[in-house]
């Protein structure tokens, strides 16, 4: 075998090598881009599962908030006037129920009243207060 022919027979031998390579090296490419593929399709899903929760969690805050407003407010009413509160009251979409119980005392009466803000048939917050009115 002469040099000529040596140097073809490697040249040869190096193209179906590089043949080989090459296609392995776009097969692992493509692995490798349905890996990321399916990182990023799963990193987005939590995300969105994240981002769901979150505003569930502030919907929840705002009512919270706003029922424990409409509580206030009906026993500041109730501390003015005991026997002037309304029994059922409605706040937006909140429904403010205040259970006024007297109890006579030697020298007056002692007003108790369970305040419950629902939303939806659903208890929000609940306050207990109480205020003794001297008898004249």
């Amino acid at each position: 075998m002469d040099d000529t022919q040596y140097m073809d027979e490697l040249e040869l031998q190096n193209q179906r090598r590089m043949h080989r390579t090459s296609g392995f090296k776009n097969g692992a490419f493509i692995i490798e881009a349905l890996i990321l593929l399916i990182f990023l399709v799963l990193s987005i899903a939590v995300f969105t599962q994240l981002f769901a929760w979150s505003a569930s969690q502030s919907t929840k805050s705002y009512d919270l908030q706003q029922a424990v407003l409409a509580a206030t407010n009906t026993a500041e009413e109730f501390a003015n006037d005991p026997t002037g509160v309304d029994e059922l009251t409605t706040e937006g979409d909140l429904d403010v129920v205040c259970d006024v119980t007297p109890s006579d005392m030697p020298n007056g009466t002692l007003y108790s009243a369970h305040i419950t803000v629902d939303k939806d048939g659903e208890e929000l917050y609940s306050l207990d207060t109480k205020r003794y009115v001297r008898g004249v």
